[in-house]
């Protein structure tokens, strides 16, 4: 999670996309809107090359 200016994290999604594969911040929030409920989808996206371990 991201902090929060009122003391709780924020949701961030962390996307590695497939080689070959494209999305756009618009496409990835519509699919996290649709299938998921609204306390979960996050505020922050953040498109990265790998995830750190």
């Amino acid at each position: 999670g991201v902090p929060s200016d009122l003391g709780e994290d924020e949701v961030m999604a962390a996307i590695v996309l497939k080689p070959g594969k494209t999305a756009t911040h618009e496409e990835i929030l519509a699919h996290c809107e649709e299938n998921m409920a609204k306390y979960m989808v996050p505020r922050y996206i953040e498109f990265r090359d790998e995830l750190t371990k």
